[in-house]
């Protein structure tokens, strides 16, 4: 899990990943590493996703998402499709869950950008963050 780096405009941006398999042999380790990964490279603001209607992905999305927050304190959201109803349902209350639809469903432009809206939201500590999560969240 070698994270992916790049600037654009000043500022860096990481992409981590991990594949579904690795997550479900040990969710807790695959956590603790993204947890660490993220604590050293303490970004603004941590994306979780999009999982799409994939379940094991959304649900590694709102778990690390939360880890993240827990352990980090760096800022942290995931995004999934309402497909993932128990996991949504298990993580509302905890973390920030941006809408998307399903895979190939239509609105992943306004998934996308509602995702950067959140992200800028967050980092920006902008007094609108609750209107804007009842707007796009679940």
């Amino acid at each position: 899990m070698q994270p992916f780096l790049k600037e654009i405009g000043g500022h860096v941006m990481a992409c981590l990943c991990c594949g579904n398999g690795t997550y479900l042999a040990d969710p807790d380790e695959v956590s603790r590493k993204l947890c660490a990964m993220v604590k050293k490279l303490q970004p603004d603001v941590a994306v979780c996703g999009p999982a799409f209607n994939h379940a094991d992905y959304a649900a590694m999305c709102a778990r690390v998402a939360d880890d993240i927050i827990r352990t980090t304190g760096v800022k942290a959201f995931a995004a999934m499709s309402q497909e993932n109803d128990q996991v949504i349902q298990d993580y509302k209350g905890k973390i920030m869950i941006v809408k998307t639809p399903k895979k190939g469903g239509a609105g992943l432009n306004d998934a996308l950008r509602n995702i950067c809206r959140v992200a800028k939201a967050m980092t920006e500590d902008a007094p609108d963050l609750k209107e804007l999560k009842r707007e796009v969240c679940f």
